[in-house]
């Protein structure tokens, strides 16, 4: 599965955050600023439910003030999860200068 989410940013370079339940039946996410990937095989899969783990990705370059679009591709699995899902509560952009 594939989802996108469109958003207004400067260019430069940050960390990209998620927010989010980690389980047993959890997959493993690629992350995609206009269509570049910027991170794969992120796994949200842990042996117990853990609410509100933050994952981060950093140094992630942003190319281009204005409208970009952020895709997340669930297509691969922790090989003891029992399946795909994600349970994402937030993402967001930081300036690596802060």
């Amino acid at each position: 599965d594939t989802f996108t989410q469109s958003f207004w940013l400067r260019a430069g370079t940050y960390t990209f955050s998620a927010l989010g339940l980690t389980s047993t039946n959890a997959g493993k996410i690629d992350w995609y600023i206009d269509d570049v990937t910027i991170t794969t095989g992120q796994d949200w899969y842990s042996g117990a439910s853990t609410y509100n783990v933050k994952k981060t990705v950093g140094s992630v370059a942003v190319i281009g003030d204005g409208y970009h679009v952020l895709k997340g591709k669930v297509n691969t699995k922790n090989a003891s999860s029992s399946s795909y899902f994600m349970f994402l509560t937030k993402y967001w952009f930081t300036p690596s200068a802060d």
